[in-house]
């Protein structure tokens, strides 16, 4: 009997993921732009705590629309990190654990993420 040792040919692209598999693969992906969107904050609080000039500069700094995206990018990861976390922590209390409401609450997930992130935007420009 001979067995195919041949590689399987894997497209990442063709298989659809439940929509709770999409949640968490998201929560996982803003924790990552949360983590590497800290320090930038953190030394922007910092310069801008040094003096007046300082914080003249860093406001000016922050009204170019390129600016502005990060800025939007960040709090829509972390809006969305947040509102994952809820989804999780509730899970973990043994509540919404079954098919039904896990999809459910993935795609409430979801709705109130990308609203979020659309007054986000809109408070912002």
């Amino acid at each position: 009997m001979s067995l195919n040792k041949q590689p399987i040919y894997l497209n990442l692209l063709k298989i659809r993921l439940p929509v709770m598999g999409v949640c968490s693969i998201l929560h996982r992906i803003t924790g990552i732009l949360i983590f590497l969107g800290t320090p930038f904050v953190l030394w922007a609080l910092n310069s801008s705590l040094k003096s007046p000039e300082h914080f003249e500069s860093i406001v000016m700094d922050l009204q170019h629309p390129v600016m502005k995206f990060g800025i939007w990018v960040f709090l829509s990861a972390f809006l969305y990190h947040a509102i994952a976390g809820v989804r999780h922590l509730i899970m973990d209390m043994g509540a919404a654990e079954d098919l039904k409401a896990a999809r459910c609450t993935a795609y409430g997930t979801l709705i109130l993420s990308i609203l979020g992130a659309l007054m986000l935007g809109v408070c912002l420009w």
